[in-house]
Formats: C-alpha cells, structure tokens, sequence
C-alpha cells in the first residue's frame, strides 16, 4: 500500500499516546474525574493521576475541590489548582554536597602548569558545532491510521483488502492506538465534554488518523459495541 499521504499528517509524540493510553490505568481519584463528570481536561486528570501516585489523600483533596467548584473554574483555573498541589506533594531534590574552597593562605604545592606561548602562532580558525537534528517521534499507528483513512475514505478502498495489506507488526500498532481511544469511550460517562475537548486540542479530528481515534472512542462509548478494528476504519466510509 503507498504511503503518500502520511507527508500529510501532523505527527504524533510519544509524549502525545503515551498521555491517552494512561487513561486505561487511572488511580481511584483520577478516574473520578470522568466517572463524576468533574473534568475531562487530559491535562488535570494526569495532574490528579500523578498526586495519587505520590500522596492519595491529597489527590482525593483535590478531587473533592475540583468538584465543588465544577461549573465555576474554567480549564486555567482547574490546571492551576492541580499545579498548586502537584509543587507540594512533589519530593524535594536532594542538595548537591558543598565543594570546599582553597585557602587563600594555603602555600601552593608541586609546580604550577604554565601555559606555553603561542603569540608567534597564526589564530586557528573556530570550530563550528553542527546542530543535532531532533529526532520527531512518531507514533506508526497514527501513521497507519491516516493512511489507511485516505484510502478508504478517499480512495474508496474496501477496508478490509487494506487491513489485510498490513504485516503483523503494523496491525498490532494499529491496534494499540484504536483501543486505546476505544477503552477511554468506555470508562467516561462526559462523553460530549471529551469530544469536544479532543476536537480543540487536536486529538480527534474530522479526518486522518484524528477521524479514526474519534471513532474508536464513540464506539466504546455506545454500550454493546464491541472492538474491531475492521468496524472502526469501515465507518470512515461515507
């Protein structure tokens, strides 16, 4: 299968999955968040999921803030509250050990290193430090998922002659980013708040593989649906 189109698609971090598939494995207090309908801003359920991670009672502090002032705190404000108690439960760094000074009035020992005299020398010419490309990290799945929605979607290919063309390897990480979104439908009863927020933060989309994630999260959020990857790039079709 060509791979034209993935010049197209805004590549994805690892930062970027890593944040969606940690929905999966929430501590008790940042599942409330989506349970409780109390906020679907990724950025504050992992601020809650990384409190419980060092001090529970604080994150179920937090938890119960964020709850009473649901309606009134506007997404800077909810951030700000987590930030606030993620800076007092974070462990404090250790000292780097004091180095001891000479004495002024120590004598020196042994014989001192002097520089050797190269005024009669011509100036070398300055060395030029190549910058070190930054290495993009991409998520294949993404890449895949893109792919495989301008084919079908665009192209008009039977989804699954492109499933098919997929090697193991590349179906598995197709896979990895479909569930991911499609167990984060289940477990959040926000349903519209979570769309919405995807849609302005750029994690779902109306094509690519933002179109696909999107997809796969409204199937898990629709009792009875079951996962398949073949359903989920079927619905790409118009």
């Amino acid at each position: 299968m060509k791979k034209q189109g993935a010049c197209n698609v805004k590549h994805i971090s690892r930062s970027w999955l890593s944040k969606r598939l940690g929905l999966l494995k929430l501590p008790e207090a940042a599942a409330r968040l989506l349970k409780e309908n109390i906020s679907a801003d990724l950025a504050v359920i992992h601020g809650v999921a990384t409190i419980a991670n060092i001090d529970k009672d604080k994150a179920d502090e937090v938890v119960a803030e964020l709850k009473q002032a649901r309606g009134k705190a506007t997404p800077g404000s909810a951030r700000a509250i987590v930030d606030d108690a993620k800076a007092k439960v974070k462990p404090k760094a250790p000292k780097a050990p004091k180095t001891a000074k000479p004495r002024s009035d120590q004598p020196p020992t042994g014989t001192e290193a002097t520089a050797p005299d190269r005024s009669h020398e011509a100036p070398s010419a300055p060395k030029v430090t190549k910058p070190v490309a930054r290495q993009m990290l991409v998520d294949p799945g993404a890449e895949l998922l893109a792919v495989a929605y301008e084919a079908v979607y665009e192209k008009g290919h039977n989804p699954q002659r492109v499933i098919d063309a997929w090697t193991p390897d590349e179906l598995n990480a197709a896979t990895e980013s479909l569930r991911g979104n499609y167990e984060a439908g289940k477990q959040t009863a926000a349903i519209a708040r979570v769309v919405v927020g995807g849609l302005r933060s750029g994690l779902f989309a109306t094509d690519g593989n933002g179109a696909m994630g999107l997809i796969a999260f409204l199937h898990g959020a629709t009792e009875g649906v079951p996962f398949s990857v073949l359903d989920i790039l079927g619905c790409a079709k118009e």
